[in-house]
């Protein structure tokens, strides 16, 4: 009986490869597919990319790895364009960071000449400005002259050298 059952098996598993490897063949029609892209450059698989276009996109891709180097003290995010005008800039407390924790979400807002930075709730107010809301990537203000979205940004001022 257990060499029936395992015969069967056998077969059925013999079977099974067979259907496989002829559902795998070719068909006539496969001539018709349009053929793979490369990942770079857009050009098809198993042609390459003229020597002229190859260049220019190696010679692009250094002048920008070379334009901002990675390990440079001084380097900073690309300066996102600023919502507001000049005037409510220079007044506009800035956003040094945010806290959000199950206790509740604050607002580190930076002291303007190295001063201690100050920490605001929800509902709190800096600078003649009322805290909105705090989300994770911004805190909206309402102020005298209406209401401001700020993000996390670093101090334009350069740090001064620590002395040893």
């Amino acid at each position: 009986m257990r060499r029936g059952v395992a015969f069967a098996g056998f077969v059925l598993g013999a079977a099974s490869v067979g259907v496989i490897a002829v559902a795998m063949q070719p068909t006539p029609d496969d001539d018709r597919q349009r053929p793979a892209v490369a990942a770079v450059g857009g050009v098809p698989a198993g042609r390459e990319m003229p020597a002229d276009a190859a260049a220019e996109q190696l010679r692009r891709w250094s002048a920008a790895s070379l334009a901002r180097p990675l390990f440079v003290p001084d380097r900073r995010p690309i300066a996102a364009p600023a919502a507001a005008g000049p005037a409510a800039t220079a007044t506009m407390p800035r956003l040094s960071g945010i806290m959000i924790t199950p206790a509740g979400s604050r607002a580190i807002f930076g002291a303007s000449g190295g001063g201690k930075p100050v920490v605001v709730a929800e509902g709190g107010s800096v600078g003649g400005y009322l805290v909105q809301s705090i989300s994770i990537g911004e805190v909206v203000l309402i102020g005298p002259d209406g209401r401001h979205s700020l993000h996390p940004s670093f101090d334009a001022t350069p740090a001064k050298a620590a002395t040893p």
